[in-house]
């Protein structure tokens, strides 16, 4: 019996097209009894402050470290305060928690489906209750099986971190490990002391500028350049260097007044222009699903109106999938975000409530009056079989 049922696969997909997560079901995970969603390459999370949005990035943040060899499932859990602080509060009579994701490409969007199932054991440690992966509906492997009835300590790992088994295996753990979280925060990005150096706040962002072969490094640059010229018109240039101890930083010049302008390094760029330097150069550098945490953190309704354009033109130099958590209603009132790109999210005592939206309008209005949202999301009966008890 499988508690995730989906319905056929569309025909494959040529080589060449990025791979990308293209829906996601959540079950008693953190904040969220149940979440569906189907998502394109650029997906918009809306919702006020503590609705949850944070909790569904992490979800596929928490797959990319199960797919990462030096991380793994005791590890991913245990960063997340246990599977007690994992298990959705509103879990009552069915206590189950898991998560599954379908993974492909505009043609073939539903080529890849994984699942895992998460229990408990006395000392509260997590133990794989049933873990899949299938490609293009065939099963690679079905967890729990023979080699875990032998020896159950095995269902303290996932498959994914192993980074062995067969080659359909390794390839997904591939492309889920090279999902990142990023939320830069200016002061860690310019290297003050008393700051955790931790890669998703930005710690490493201008060494890996600095680092990145010079032709590659600059091309990067000028695009990014490019980009923030949009909305900042008297920035003129944009380089990389590193002083006589060899640490990286990071210059931007402005035309004004005086006749070769003025250089600002990090220290004097402003908090919201030196994160967004940070985000582009994220999106130009890697190819796998990017989650972002509010974008448009301290910069003016005007500029923020850039970011969606932004995003978008940066992310079709590398195909990345970007999923953006956000509170502003000037981000989404940028001029190219629809509807179908929005999900909305709002709590109440239940815990999380997701659904895409009906109109920019009602994205808009959850964003500045922080609403739940009305009438409470349905699961239609499509949804709700997802979740149901059916033969494969």
């Amino acid at each position: 019996m499988s508690n995730w049922v989906f319905s056929a696969v569309k025909p494959m997909a040529s080589a060449g097209q990025s791979l990308r997560f293209t829906r996601i079901l959540l079950k008693n995970w953190r904040s969220f009894a149940r979440g569906y969603a189907e998502l394109g390459r650029r997906v918009f999370l809306a919702g006020p402050s503590s609705a949850g949005k944070t909790n569904f990035l992490d979800a596929f943040r928490f797959l990319g470290e199960l797919a990462t060899p030096s991380v793994g499932l005791q590890e991913a859990v245990q960063r997340r305060g246990g599977v007690r602080r994992l298990r959705c509060l509103a879990a009552r009579k069915d206590s189950q928690m898991g998560l599954l994701v379908h993974a492909g490409t505009s043609v073939q969007p539903l080529e890849w489906e994984y699942e895992i199932d998460l229990g408990s054991d006395v000392q509260g440690r997590p133990v794989v209750q049933r873990e899949r992966l299938r490609r293009r509906r065939e099963t690679v492997w079905e967890r729990p099986d023979s080699s875990d009835a032998a020896d159950p300590d095995r269902l303290y790992c996932s498959m994914l971190e192993g980074g062995m088994g067969s080659r359909p295996a390794r390839e997904f753990a591939a492309f889920a490990s090279k999902t990142r979280l990023l939320n830069p925060v200016p002061a860690l990005m310019r290297g003050a002391a008393g700051f955790d150096a931790n890669p998703e706040l930005g710690a490493d962002i201008l060494e890996d500028i600095a680092a990145t072969p010079e032709k590659s490094r600059r091309a990067r640059l000028r695009a990014i350049l490019s980009e923030l010229q949009a909305a900042a018109p008297l920035l003129s240039n944009l380089e990389s260097h590193r002083d006589g101890r060899g640490k990286a930083h990071l210059r931007a010049r402005f035309e004004h007044w005086r006749a070769h302008g003025a250089w600002h390094s990090e220290a004097q760029l402003s908090d919201g222009v030196l994160r967004l330097v940070g985000i582009l150069w994220e999106v130009l550098s890697g190819t796998g699903t990017l989650l972002l945490e509010e974008p448009e953190a301290c910069l003016h309704d005007l500029f923020v109106r850039q970011i969606p354009q932004m995003l978008s033109r940066t992310a079709r130099r590398t195909g990345r999938q970007i999923l953006i958590a956000t509170h502003s209603a000037a981000l989404l009132e940028s001029a190219g975000v629809v509807p179908s790109e929005v999900l909305l999210v709002s709590a109440d005592s239940e815990g999380s409530a997701l659904r895409p939206a009906v109109s920019l309008a009602e994205a808009v209005e959850l964003l500045r009056h922080g609403l739940a949202l009305s009438p409470a999301p349905q699961w239609d009966e499509r949804q709700m079989a997802l979740f149901g008890e059916a033969e494969d």
